[in-house]
Formats: structure tokens, C-alpha cells, sequence
């Protein structure tokens, strides 16, 4: 238990890292490309697993295959690891979170939901709007900043994306990005 308990803390404390540069600007604009949509929500599970594990939370992944998306894939990564990351600070033990990503038209979409503890209306309207929210404990004592939807909203808005946030107070939200789909008669990055 101990080490699971420091492996998620490590977890915790570099993707915050990572993220605080983002949000600071200590990157240069986005840069756009195509990405595998499925390459982004993995990679931030793979970090944060073992924050859910702590709390015995059940992460499932719904997805369509070959799902391409247009935007800045590290900073999409970002947003990812924020929605997730909340989705698990606000869940419950043996909680779950599913994690669903679509092609909606031009757009590609992808929720994360959970039943966690939900948020107020005035949080709801604040995380989407980009204004921090006042930092909240997660439900066993995690710390926060009260900027990642803050930060979330920044990087959407720098890849033409868009943040939509469904919440009822103890009944858990649904947090969803919308992005440029990348399939638009474009080949991938790099070829």
C-alpha cells in the first residue's frame, strides 16, 4: 500500500509539474498537427492509474477506432490528464469513470464522466468560462490548485477546441472536449 500510495503521489506531482508549464507559458504556441485520439487518452491513463488504483476506481474506455483529431497533441494530453485527474479526485472509493471518445460530425468528441461528488452550478459556469475555481479537497483529502479547468479552457481555446461541463452536486459530471476532427481528406503529421 505504501508504495502504491507513492507511486501515485509521484504521479500526481509530475503531471501537475507539466501542466503548470503549460498554464505559465513556458511553451511556445500550439502546434497543430494530427493525432490518434486514443494515443492521447491512453497516454494520460497510463499516468494516472495508479491514482485511480489507490482508490479502487474502475476506469472503462469507449472508442471508435482510428480516431483522429487536429490541435496540439501535448496540450490536448494536458486537458486529458485534467478532466481524468478530477474525474478520479472527485470520485469516491470504488467509484467509476468512463472515459467515451466520438466522431460528432467535423468534430471529434471526448466525455469523461464520473460519479464522483458533482459541482455547483457557479463551479459548472466557472470551469467553462476559464475563471478559476476556488480549490476544492478531493474525496480523500487531494490537494488542487482550483486552476486545471482553468488551464483546460486555455489550451482548448489555443487549439480551436471547446470544454463543455454537465454537473450535479453528489451526482458526479460529465466533462467534454470537442475538438477539429483530423479527418478531413488531410494525411497524419509527418507523412
Amino acid at each position: 500500500r505504501a508504495i502504491r500510495h507513492a507511486s501515485a503521489s509521484a504521479c500526481s506531482l509530475l503531471a501537475g509539474l507539466t501542466d503548470g508549464d503549460l498554464l505559465r507559458g513556458n511553451r511556445a504556441s500550439a502546434v497543430q498537427e494530427i493525432f490518434e485520439v486514443t494515443d492521447i487518452i491512453d497516454a494520460a491513463l497510463d499516468l494516472l492509474k495508479p491514482l485511480a488504483d489507490e482508490k479502487d476506481i474502475r476506469i472503462t474506455l469507449h472508442h471508435e477506432d482510428g480516431l483522429k483529431a487536429t490541435g496540439d497533441a501535448q496540450m490536448i494530453e494536458a486537458v486529458m490528464r485534467n478532466l481524468i485527474g478530477n474525474a478520479i479526485k472527485f470520485t469516491l472509493h470504488g467509484g467509476t469513470i468512463t472515459v467515451a471518445a466520438r466522431q460528432t460530425g467535423d468534430e471529434v468528441t471526448v466525455q469523461v464522466t464520473d460519479d464522483g461528488v458533482g459541482m455547483t452550478p457557479d463551479q459548472t459556469e466557472a470551469g467553462m468560462s476559464g475563471r478559476k475555481i476556488m480549490s476544492l479537497r478531493g474525496t480523500e483529502g487531494e490537494r488542487g490548485s482550483g486552476t486545471g479547468l482553468a488551464l483546460c479552457h486555455k489550451l482548448l481555446t489555443e487549439n480551436n477546441g471547446r470544454l463543455k461541463l454537465l454537473s450535479t452536486s453528489g451526482h458526479g459530471t460529465e466533462a467534454s472536449i470537442m475538438l477539429p476532427s483530423g479527418d478531413r481528406g488531410q494525411s497524419s503529421a509527418g507523412t
